[in-house]
């Protein structure tokens, strides 16, 4: 039996920057799967966080990554798992790379398959070792409007007590994450292909066209317009199965949803000069470093 190609690409973005909408219209394209393309897990996959939760291990012994890795996934991984005690370490890797393989393969339909999630950004150096050289994607998003969309991604999923924005948590946002992930894409030198929320949402058919043609995919106005119908916000939210509002457009708010509002500029509804001050003291030096590395602009 041959083994399996695994992914010809991966996903990853800065925190809170749309990945998911990426992930849609990838999906859209007749030549590529690429999952997960709604929150939840609804079209059968979810996030398989595997290099993330890979470099968990050092931290807790591997308990984080059997627990996840034994439970989620319809058990597919469940049985290497034990073996993370059993093997050394990179037998450990290969083993999960071979299955890992499977379950990209397992996705795919048509002639490019990638995986989505967000938080390999920060752990390149894991995914170099079990893909040397693979193409990877990564939507970076303006700061302020991440800020604002993380805080109330926190407080849907309750993992945030206080309803405001306070000045504390902005700048902790700042230092904790956003400088982190500028830090790794300056430092970085392997192959990834950078794009902003912004440009793909103004100008989407020059931003898509530079996406596939990253990939090796095929592109046209045809395809194109394809995808942009199939991963608008529109339509995402019409088939997101987890909210009972599914008729909003690009801007009308809701809270319930991972597909809050999708609009740009959104931060000026929420930050105080004072927070907006605090996020251009922490950034804008990296940002603009960052901007100036992959020739990028909001």
């Amino acid at each position: 039996m041959p083994k399996a190609k695994g992914p010809d690409f991966l996903v990853m973005a800065t925190q809170k920057s749309g990945a998911y909408w990426v992930t849609a219209l990838l999906d859209a394209h007749p030549e590529i799967n690429c999952f997960p393309a709604m929150y939840g897990g609804q079209t059968g996959a979810e996030e398989v966080h595997l290099f993330d939760d890979l470099a968990s291990i050092d931290k807790d012994g591997g308990k984080k990554f059997k627990r996840i890795f034994t439970e989620r996934h319809k058990g597919f991984f469940a049985d290497l798992t034990p073996y993370l005690d059993k093997v050394p370490r990179h037998k450990f890797y290969d083993m999960f790379r071979e299955r890992y393989n499977q379950w990209c393969d397992f996705q795919r339909k048509k002639r490019l398959v990638g995986e989505k999630t967000a938080e390999y950004l920060l752990h390149l150096d894991i995914v170099d070792y079990f893909y040397p050289d693979i193409k990877k994607l990564c939507i970076i998003r303006e700061p302020k409007d991440r800020i604002v969309s993380f805080h109330f991604h926190q407080l849907r999923k309750g993992q945030k007590i206080k309803k405001e924005l306070t000045d504390e948590y902005v700048l902790n946002y700042c230092k904790n994450r956003m400088r982190i992930e500028y830090e790794v894409l300056l430092n970085y030198d392997g192959n990834i292909h950078c794009f902003t929320y912004e440009k793909l949402t103004e100008d989407p058919y020059d931003a898509i066209n530079g996406i596939l043609n990253y990939l090796g995919a095929e592109s046209s106005k045809e395809i194109i317009g394809h995808m942009i119908f199939q991963g608008s916000f529109e339509n995402l939210t019409k088939k997101d199965k987890l909210i009972k509002d599914r008729s909003r457009k690009r801007g009308e708010e809701f809270r319930g949803s991972h597909y809050r509002k999708g609009a740009i500029g959104d931060w000026k509804n929420y930050l105080t000069k004072k927070q907006t001050d605090i996020i251009d003291g922490a950034l804008s030096d990296l940002e603009k470093k960052v901007f100036r590395k992959y020739n990028l602009s909001y």
